[in-house]
């Protein structure tokens, strides 16, 4: 059986998910930096993954095998003031398909979602101001951000791990099974791509110049909008395969660049064949522009 890698990417992502009905503001963000995520919020991510040991689909389950990296990603969720009110889980599979080298990632949303007052026990971290946020993040040797980390693991509801943990596994062993997801938007996300991959896989892909040997791999991303998850994502992006310390090896994502946007109303009068195609000549462009 070969070994499913699994990993997080923890950066905090200002996604417009919902909670509860609450509406989110973009701009202002309550935290200033979109590569290290508060502490407090960090210190939870770190409580998860040592609750699942790094592996999001349950033991002795039967999974497709080219399942090469799961991805739980945090989403801020915001009110009209700027003030962060919760967040949502979302989870990224990225699949590897036999004797070809652009990979699949399916992009899953509002996986889990909770309210920050059920995830921690002391959310007075909430009133630090901009400033103050800034110098954690941007603090020169780090040594005041990770004794933050460390210290709020104890302030983490272990409930409320233990919940986000049951939502990520439900999902992911069930597409590893080969389940179709019952809720409609991820269902409906995995129609669109299989609707899609249909033709490129047949079509166009078998004309890529890619191999082995190329520097970077490339990556067909399907993806749907969380305000409206009828609005469907065609993404592609470039990952550089870095080795780590250990011995493995990570990918290193660039920012995945749109080619379609295409609303339920209208997919019946976009073929498959067509997005193919967009497809492929975006993947040429993104390609020829990296031998420059």
């Amino acid at each position: 059986m070969i070994a499913l890698f699994c990993c997080i990417t923890l950066f905090l992502v200002f996604t417009p998910p919902l909670v509860r009905g609450e509406v989110l503001q973009k701009e202002n963000p309550w935290w200033p930096s979109t590569v290290i995520n508060p502490p407090e919020l960090e210190a939870f991510f770190r409580v998860l993954d040592e609750k699942a040991k790094g592996v999001f689909v349950l033991p002795k389950t039967t999974y497709d095998p080219r399942m090469m990296l799961i991805e739980p990603e945090p989403n801020a969720v915001l009110n009209m003031e700027g003030r962060l009110i919760g967040f949502t889980i979302s989870v990224a599979v990225t699949k590897r398909v036999k004797n070809r080298y652009v990979y699949r990632k399916f992009l899953y949303h509002n996986v889990w979602a909770s309210d920050i007052e059920e995830i921690f026990y002391d959310v007075s971290f909430l009133d630090r101001t901009i400033d103050e946020n800034k110098k954690l993040a941007l603090n020169e040797n780090g040594t005041a951000y990770e004794n933050l980390v460390k210290v709020s693991a104890a302030n983490v509801k272990q409930e409320a791990v233990d919940n986000a943990l049951k939502a990520c596994r439900a999902i992911i062993t069930d597409i590893a099974k080969g389940l179709a997801p019952i809720a409609p938007e991820h269902s409906n996300l995995d129609l669109f791509a299989r609707r899609v991959d249909h033709y490129f896989s047949q079509a166009f892909e078998p004309y890529l110049a890619f191999g082995p040997y190329d520097p970077a791999t490339y990556i067909l991303v399907f993806d749907y909008d969380p305000l409206g998850a009828n609005t469907f994502l065609l993404k592609i992006a470039r990952v550089f395969l870095v080795p780590s310390p250990s011995g493995t090896t990570l990918p290193l994502f660039g920012r995945a660049q749109l080619v379609a946007k295409v609303v339920s109303t209208d997919a019946s009068s976009v073929s498959g064949d067509t997005l193919a195609k967009q497809t492929f000549r975006a993947l040429l462009a993104l390609h020829n522009s990296g031998r420059k």
